[in-house]
């Protein structure tokens, strides 16, 4: 049996891939016990069966020929023949009967076959489509099966962003480097309590992005504690099937911007770019880099991205007497102040919580969680547990609860 790994065209970074390099001497070298081991800890150490192995960097390393495929309404003649070459020979490759290669090295327990029987990927969206795609490939016509496929990776994508919904971006001297979040930690939409107005405001407006039609950039103002980042978190969460990514980046990294947007603005998703408690004070540059991209920048086309950023300020550049008195031109000075806040289309509002509100939040809070405690009670102890805090918010009342259900663990 031949594998015929030389021969792939689009799919080409395959051929150098050490696990596949493993199957080929094992299969075609009859080669036994030291290169299968060699194989078991590869898959171990990626934490993936081999069907899984194989699928994650079909897209994982998928270069811009793939890309390429994606980007157009229909696939050129000679392309569309390279793939459903590269097709036959994933699927031989994926057809591969462990159980044989386990007998070949004497595995008794047949470690490689558990595992394919076992699926460990969590990444269950996209890596079930290229799975179930593959087992049915056989009673697919031949016409259709690169049609088909194209639509597969449409749909969910392909590169470094199609198998995480959230990201983060650490930076060098060198290209910046997107750190995948499987799951968004978050809570769900309908646990961001009392802020309906702001949530069908941001709502919207996600909404609108992810099927192209017109937006904004959002800014979130309000105190800590209030659900600014949760609501940003929440809503990408809620679209990311269809194509929303989040990319959140530091203060520290607006200077690496650009490169930032250089790499996204062509992946085929939409991205929420999301910076966090962002503010400036008066002697610091970095907002022009942000304010340049925001509304400001001729240079390239960034309708796939959109910027989402929360601030305890209205206006994200702080305001120094001192330099307000001794500024000769006091209005150009005020308007450089408020540009960067003035550029966002959307300005949502989460107000501190007032003494009702906050009551009010505990109850529903702890209604969901089934605590079945006195309204009374309740009440009194999460008056005195703020008071220990310092304030009332959403950050609080959650916390609050979280307490109390504790103290009922525990006793």
């Amino acid at each position: 049996m031949k594998l015929k790994l030389n021969q792939l065209t689009l799919f080409d970074y395959l051929i150098d891939n050490p696990v596949l390099i493993c199957v080929k001497e094992l299969v075609e070298n009859k080669v036994k016990k030291n290169k299968y081991y060699e194989l078991v800890r590869l898959l171990l150490d990626a934490n993936q069966s081999f069907t899984e192995y194989v699928i994650y960097h079909m897209i994982q390393d998928a270069n811009s020929k793939l890309m390429q495929i994606i980007n157009q309404k229909e696939t050129n003649p000679y392309l569309k023949s390279c793939l459903e070459n590269d097709l036959k020979i994933l699927a031989k490759i994926m057809s591969i009967n462990l159980d044989a290669l386990c007998e070949l090295a004497n595995d008794e327990g047949h470690i490689l076959a558990k595992m394919e029987h076992e699926p460990i990927n969590h990444k269950q969206g996209v890596i079930s489509a290229h799975k179930s795609f593959f087992n049915r490939i056989d009673s697919l016509e031949l016409d259709h099966r690169a049609e088909i496929f194209v639509g597969i990776l449409k749909k969910y994508g392909v590169g470094r962003f199609a198998l995480n919904h959230g990201f983060l971006v650490k930076t060098s001297e060198n290209e910046p480097e997107f750190i995948g979040i499987e799951n968004i930690v978050t809570l769900d939409w309908d646990e961001i309590y009392l802020y309906e107005r702001q949530k069908n405001a941001l709502f919207k407006n996600t909404k609108a992005f992810v099927e192209g039609y017109s937006s904004q950039n959002a800014l979130l103002v309000g105190g800590s504690g209030t659900g600014k980042s949760t609501s940003v978190k929440t809503v990408a969460k809620l679209f990311a099937q269809e194509g929303l990514r989040l990319v959140q980046m530091q203060k520290g990294q607006l200077i690496y911007l650009p490169k930032v947007l250089s790499v996204i603005k062509n992946q085929g998703f939409r991205f929420i770019l999301f910076i966090d408690d962002l503010s400036f004070e008066a002697n610091e540059d970095e907002y022009k880099f942000l304010k340049s991209f925001i509304e400001g920048s001729i240079s390239d086309d960034l309708s796939n991205v959109v910027f989402y950023v929360t601030s305890n300020r209205r206006h994200l550049i702080k305001e120094i007497r001192t330099e307000r008195e001794n500024d000769i031109h006091l209005q150009d000075f005020i308007q450089e102040m408020t540009s960067l806040s003035d550029r966002f289309g959307l300005t949502l509002i989460y107000e501190n919580l007032d003494q009702k509100e906050y009551f009010s939040m505990v109850k529903a809070m702890a209604e969901k969680e089934g605590l079945s405690i006195e309204e009374e009670q309740l009440i009194h102890d999460a008056r005195i547990y703020a008071m220990r805090h310092g304030k009332m918010s959403g950050r609080v009342a959650n916390q609050f609860i979280k307490q109390v259900k504790l103290d009922v663990q525990t006793t």
